[in-house]
């Protein structure tokens, strides 16, 4: 099997340059990302016994 040989640098930033035409795709990921970051930030630890896990995988294989 012959060695693939390593592509540059500039060729690989050509590969994915089509990505960047997309006009406004770094604000929107910039959103999206906060977006993420702010229901994180309001996620609850939650305490869940082991029964209650019990009687909710039975429903569940019961449905």
């Amino acid at each position: 099997m012959k060695p693939r040989t390593r592509m540059s640098r500039e060729q690989r930033a050509k590969q994915f340059a089509p990505f960047k035409s997309v006009g406004g795709l770094d604000e929107i990921l910039r959103r999206k990302e906060e977006e993420h970051r702010a229901g994180y930030e309001k996620v609850v630890h939650v305490s869940v016994e082991e029964s209650e896990i019990n009687a909710v995988s039975e429903e569940a294989e019961n449905a």
